[in-house]
């Protein structure tokens, strides 16, 4: 893991991803690429131009500002090397942009915190980047404390790895963490030589040089089955992958 982006907008969510950024930056020795982005008023054709004119100038002088102020703040709390970029724009255009120009390997982001796993909780910023963007994201709770990653749970759907570098962020902070990846798969036990049983084979291939093991549920409710299992196996990182 090279590069890690990690938008802001100062906000202590924000901050919190950041945290979370930082103490994966420093296992896996990547660098840090923070980014702000900021939107310009739409231009209304009543207003004159050089009100228009006035008040971006206005707006980028006090993006720029508060990214100066930022990088002070962050400077005396991080400990690996970052870089500050401001950027103009709808935030999930300039992240994907961003992303793009300096080939992240991950892109961090805070949460609100409230609501289930697939619902309120990511907030409508970072929902849209999961949902826009092919490179990975890690969605940090606004209440998390970054106590290592012990154990990373695994929401998997066999059919959906074929390709090993799908599993490449995953394995990358197994192996950094030194961390035990639980594989959760929603369906019963599979039976000898069946779909399911040859795709556990599979991805046991592909995850052959870190500790796994493969846990099987019959919940229809995904999304309580994975709440469920977090709780139980004490999981520091829940890992999905989004269907294409």
């Amino acid at each position: 893991m090279k590069t890690i982006l990690v938008p802001t907008d100062f906000s202590d969510n924000a901050r919190q991803a950041l945290a979370y950024a930082a103490r994966i930056a420093e296992a896996t020795q990547a660098h840090l690429v923070v980014l702000h982005a900021y939107n310009l008023i739409p231009t209304d054709p009543l207003t004159p131009q050089a009100v228009y004119s006035g008040l971006a100038d206005t707006i980028a002088e006090q993006a720029q500002q508060s990214m100066a102020a930022y990088q002070e703040e962050v400077r005396e709390t991080v400990n690996v090397p970052v870089t500050f970029e401001t950027r103009v724009g709808l935030v999930t255009d300039v992240v994907l942009r961003e992303a793009q120009a300096t080939r992240a390997d991950l892109i961090v982001m805070g949460t609100h915190g409230a609501g289930g796993l697939f619902g309120e909780a990511l907030g409508s910023i970072t929902s849209a980047v999961i949902e826009r963007h092919a490179f990975p994201v890690l969605a940090v709770p606004h209440n998390a404390v970054f106590n290592g990653l012990d154990t990373i749970v695994f929401g998997a759907d066999y059919h959906e790895f074929r390709n090993p570098l799908t599993l490449k962020p995953l394995t990358e902070l197994a192996r950094a963490f030194d961390s035990r990846i639980h594989i959760l798969n929603a369906t019963p036990v599979p039976e000898k030589m069946g779909p399911d049983y040859t795709g556990e084979e599979q991805l046991e291939k592909l995850l052959r040089d870190h500790r796994v093991c493969f846990d099987y549920t019959d919940e229809t409710d995904v999304e309580k089955a994975l709440t469920q299992c977090m709780k139980d196996e004490k999981g520091s990182l829940l890992v999905l992958v989004a269907r294409q």
